[in-house]
């Protein structure tokens, strides 16, 4: 059948239909067929939605919009495809469930069809509708459009019309979903559509989405342009939106609609002060590990490494030996491995805990280093083990560019004389790499 064939058959259907013609509605379904398929992939395409559930709407929207069917607007095809494409959104929505009072989704929806029927016998009397040739529809360049002054007319008459809990649902169930879910604007004034200066004496359709701001941003309704950080973006006759303080959204919508998008913007300031504590958790710490690993760990280790040697040759050496920072080190890759598993508030809380915990071993391990700097100074160890010889064997100690030589006379009954013996000591390398970087990512 050609798509000429096509369109004649679905209008002829319709128009039959429309007279009460039971065997006429049920052909009108099959000759809709390829419509319904084309809304049915659009529909459910990366939504997850069940295809039959989907159908069973589409199929209704048909029965829906026939009755309000002009055939003198053109084609039933083209009307046809305009309202469904109107209706998906809407089938979507209902598909991920939002809840909705039984009698305020009904009259959404019976509201919304009014407006799309209307909107799609302007828009098929003026051009015909671009859908595939298979669809028994013809293609236009300048289809899929509608006049957006008559369009924007007819939102902001049915708006104008619903209470406060109605606009709330619309708000609710057209905005998209990076506007509803639980991410918190934090800077109105570069969402898309938003306009920062508005003339005097416009008013705004309804309430959308509250914020709340880095920064202070401007009223765009009072006189003052009251500066503001928590506050509503509302929905303009013209589709764009504006900022808007307290007492202004009060005006425009009233106090318990505000109260309760004000409350969702305290909810989502909580979510988000759960996420940056959670993101707190592992902060510089992947850094701050690279540091300990390349530059410290390894004079920690050499100065450890010499003291024990020094207390093996000296025992009444009084100096300690420090692992603070291998200690701190530990802390810190057991808080990084937990920070990379969802965890709950007690448990953020508890790394945080060590996370402290650790980088203040890390401060503790990194002055122990200031001090072992002080220790292996040249004159420090001449007076140390200038006290120390006189308990000990060693007649000389020497220093030479960071060997320390130990000597001693020892008697050899054999040979019938004293012999000459010298132990060696390489000191560490007391060049502690800068310490800026690292203390300012554990301050």
């Amino acid at each position: 059948m050609s798509c000429e064939d096509m369109r004649a058959l679905q209008t002829a259907l319709a128009i039959a239909a429309q007279g009460g013609n039971e065997k006429a509605k049920a052909e009108l379904v099959t000759a809709v067929e390829p419509l319904v398929r084309h809304f049915l992939r659009r529909a459910t395409r990366n939504h997850g939605l069940d295809p039959e559930d989907v159908r069973s709407d589409l199929v209704e929207t048909v029965f829906r919009v026939l009755p309000k069917y002009d055939p003198s607007t053109g084609p039933f095809g083209s009307y046809l495809a305009t309202c469904m494409k109107f209706a998906v959104p809407d089938i979507v929505s209902r598909g991920r469930m939002l809840r909705v009072p039984v009698q305020a989704s009904a009259k959404l929806r019976d509201g919304i069809d009014d407006d799309v029927s209307r909107a799609a016998a302007a828009a098929v009397s003026a051009q015909q509708i671009e859908i595939d040739e298979d669809l028994g529809l013809v293609a236009d360049p300048d289809a899929d459009r509608l006049t957006s002054d008559a369009a924007r007319h007819v939102v902001a008459e049915e708006i104008a019309g619903l209470d406060d809990r109605e606009r709330e649902i619309i708000a609710r169930r057209f905005t998209s979903d990076e506007d509803t879910d639980e991410s918190l604007i934090t800077q109105p004034d570069k969402q898309p559509g938003v306009v920062l200066e508005l003339p005097p004496g416009i008013r705004p359709m309804m309430l959308l989405e509250g914020y709340m701001s880095d920064y202070p941003v401007h009223c765009a309704f009072c006189r003052q342009r009251q500066l503001h950080r928590k506050g509503i973006l509302v929905l303009l006759e013209d589709g764009t939106k504006a900022m808007c303080g307290h007492c202004c959204a009060e005006e425009i919508g009233g106090k318990a609609a505000v109260a309760s998008i004000e409350r969702s913007v305290d909810r989502k300031v909580a979510v988000s002060e759960k996420k940056r504590r959670a993101a707190s958790v592992a902060a510089g710490l992947t850094e701050i590990l690279t540091l300990l690993d390349a530059d410290f760990l390894p004079i920690e280790r050499a100065i450890n490494d010499t003291i024990d040697a020094l207390r093996g040759m000296f025992p009444d050496l009084l100096r300690e030996t420090s692992s603070q920072l291998a200690i701190a080190r530990g802390g810190l890759v057991s808080v990084v491995k937990s920070a990379t598993k969802p965890m709950k508030d007690k448990t953020v809380e508890e790394m945080l805990r060590r996370r402290r915990l650790a980088l203040s071993a890390v401060s503790i391990g990194l002055d122990n280093l200031d001090d072992a700097l002080a220790f292996f100074s040249d004159e420090n160890l001449r007076q140390l083990f200038k006290q120390l010889r006189r308990r000990t064997k060693y007649d000389r100690i020497s220093f030479d560019c960071g060997l320390m030589r130990f000597e001693w006379h020892e008697w050899n009954p054999e040979a019938v004389e004293y012999e000459d013996w010298y132990n060696e000591i390489t000191l560490p390398r007391m060049e502690i790499p800068d310490r800026t970087l690292i203390r300012r990512l554990i301050s």
